[in-house]
């Protein structure tokens, strides 16, 4: 099992998720027989994606498993849906299906918060970007567990450009924007209903559509 539907496939023992974010697996297998005795990355060219895989959550002490409902892999990436709305301690997913015989894997899945945003300043023009000065006053005040804001950025400014500054970081010197492996989106909308912005580092330059 693995989040990532690249090939080939990068197992997955553990894992970090938000709770309340849904999230998927994606599901792959070899053939012990045929690929077993190989190296992983041998093991893994020879992996074919597996549908119909019942996602399960292991009691550890007990070994029982329970099956989350509606959490079977399926369609051409294998993948299963899934969300937690705890946000703290850890949960053990397996996959299985009782019509087949298979070594189940075993991921540990560590629940966490939504995180913080750190920084977060919008510049009307590069130098001041650049030299992180005269920020515009709608910048909006930075919340704990909150990284999600929308502010409205007056037409004249969006006319030319707004450069948005953000991190997850306080660190001035070591600045992100990526968290549990993704990127935060920053979008500038203009007037006449058009947006622009991607996901991407914290020095990127936000124009108006």
């Amino acid at each position: 099992m693995g989040s990532s539907i690249d090939y080939p496939w990068t197992p997955m023992t553990s894992a970090k998720k938000v709770g309340g974010k849904a999230f998927s697996l994606y599901c792959y297998g070899f053939n012990v027989a045929q690929y077993g005795a190989l190296e992983e990355s041998g093991r893994l060219l020879g992996a074919e994606s597996m549908n119909d895989m019942q996602i399960g959550i292991v009691d550890v002490n007990s070994g029982e498993v329970k099956s989350i409902p509606d959490a079977v892999t399926e369609g051409s990436h294998a993948s299963a849906s899934m969300t937690f709305e705890q946000t703290s301690g850890e949960v053990y997913l397996t996959a299985y299906n009782e019509a087949l015989d298979i070594i189940m894997p075993l991921i540990k899945v560590e629940m966490v918060a939504d995180p913080s945003l750190k920084v977060l300043k919008l510049y009307a023009n590069q130098s001041d970007y650049n030299e992180r000065k005269n920020s515009l006053p709608i910048t909006p005040e930075l919340q704990d567990g909150r990284y999600e804001y929308s502010v409205d950025v007056l037409d004249y400014v969006k006319a030319n450009g707004v450069y948005i500054y953000s991190s997850f970081s306080a660190n001035p010197e070591a600045p992100t924007n990526e968290y549990l492996g993704e990127k935060l989106t920053k979008m500038v909308s203009n007037q006449w209903g058009g947006w622009s912005g991607a996901s991407q580092g914290p020095y990127r330059k936000r124009t108006s559509g």
